[in-house]
């Protein structure tokens, strides 16, 4: 992918409040080596560009997924082997995002050529109990429609609890109505800091 393109689409994350902290540079050599030939289909995979900050007592893991083409939103080619499993989390939440008329008209009305789709995974370090939100991330480079991504976004967010390394899926109102500590003496920086693993599928994830 083109320099230029590239800095574009990651000046256009870090607009986003939950994404300022982030290091950009952490994701600069997977954009421009991901390999974006002639339009065929709707994403490419890029090599997984991953970064770990904070921000206001919480611990942030972010990665950048997928390159999507606003103009392909339409196409209906799908990987065979995810779609029957349906276990891939950019698998589902691409599927879910051609079929959400209002996303495919933002996408369609880019002048850009790319958009990018990623997860941020969320650790509250004042919770009573190790919390992880993952939420995904989608960055439509000039998008003046918000709300219709940040509601999309909010539909496909996952909650769960860790119990020591195991993950199990909670209700967001469980995880809305955990219990909170008042802010620890000790900065988040001096808090203890999740590890970052690899899954069975393949994904990388937080785990305690």
């Amino acid at each position: 992918m083109e320099e230029k393109i590239v800095e574009e689409i990651l000046e256009e994350m870090m607009k986003r409040p939950e994404l300022s902290k982030f290091n950009k540079k952490h994701f600069v050599f997977g954009l421009t080596k991901a390999n974006v030939p002639e339009p065929s289909r709707f994403y490419e995979n890029m090599e997984n560009g991953m970064d770990l900050f904070k921000e206001n007592g919480y611990i942030h893991f972010l990665t950048l997924q997928r390159v999507l083409r606003n103009k392909l939103q339409l196409k209906k080619t799908y990987d065979v082997v995810s779609d029957f499993l349906q276990i891939y989390f950019s698998d589902k939440l691409n599927r879910s995002l051609r079929t959400n008329k209002n996303l495919i008209k933002i996408m369609e009305k880019c002048e850009k050529p790319f958009s990018l789709l990623g997860e941020l995974q969320s650790f509250d370090v004042n919770c009573v109990g190790d919390y992880i939100r993952t939420k995904p991330i989608l960055v439509i480079p000039q998008a003046t429609n918000l709300k219709v991504i940040s509601d999309w976004e909010e539909a496909n967010t996952t909650y769960e609890l860790d119990f020591a390394g195991h993950c199990k899926k909670i209700k967001p109102s469980e995880y809305l109505s955990r219990k909170r500590d008042s802010p620890k003496k000790n900065s988040v920086d001096e808090w203890k800091m999740p590890r970052i693993v690899e899954d069975k599928w393949g994904d990388l994830r937080l785990t305690f």
